[in-house]
């Protein structure tokens, strides 16, 4: 097998781990996840092969290189604890986020666009 692709973890508390050689090293992101952030889902963009989506407690974060460099998607506070991350099969540009208290969101690659 390959040893050519990247691993992203999501902590209860350090934020997200990634391995840019298949886990032989690993690089703990503090920027931009806010100190003690817990990132309950990950989600691989099916189109865009180095997308990955992040949702925890402190908001959905994006990264755009498979990992190595992430950013917020909307401002600070803006959106309830992600439980959950799947990505429209039919159009890869709407992502669902459960939230809690027992919600879903619907995400237009970061802009909300209906809730329950």
């Amino acid at each position: 097998m390959a040893a050519d692709y990247s691993i992203c973890l999501g902590t209860a508390g350090w934020g997200v781990w990634h391995s840019p050689d298949a886990g032989k090293s690993w690089i703990r992101h503090r920027a931009p996840f806010p100190l003690n952030s817990r990132i309950q889902a990950l989600v691989a963009h099916p189109k865009e092969a180095h997308t990955v989506l992040a949702g925890g407690d402190t908001g959905l974060f994006v990264s755009h290189d498979g990992g190595g460099r992430w950013e917020r998607i909307g401002a600070k506070g803006t959106l309830p604890t992600i439980w959950s991350l799947t990505i429209d099969p039919v159009d890869p540009d709407i992502l669902f986020a459960g939230t809690r208290p027992l919600r879903s969101i619907a995400l237009e690659m970061g802009e909300c666009i209906g809730r329950d």
